[in-house]
């Protein structure tokens, strides 16, 4: 069943953990871009959904190990 991001908005705000700072932000932003990157020269391509996704979860400031918790839900809901 697909879940949207409201689903993963709520989700996230539910859960306890110490939002990212300005500095760790600018990193997962960087770490996200040469992920892209790097997709992109192996032929795959981000679609406007996975932006949306993306730009929520740096505006709720999540930390990577949750982030990778929900794009995986994200992927798995998606398929």
């Amino acid at each position: 069943m697909k879940k949207d991001i409201n689903y993963f908005r709520q989700k996230i705000r539910a859960m306890d953990f110490t939002p990212l700072t300005d500095e760790e932000l600018i990193v997962v932003n960087q770490k996200h871009i040469d992920a892209v990157e790097n997709a992109r020269l192996e032929g795959y391509y981000q679609k406007s959904d996975s932006k949306e996704l993306f730009a929520m979860l740096n505006e709720e400031r999540v930390p990577l190990d949750i982030q990778e918790t929900i794009v995986y839900e994200w992927v798995v809901s998606n398929l």
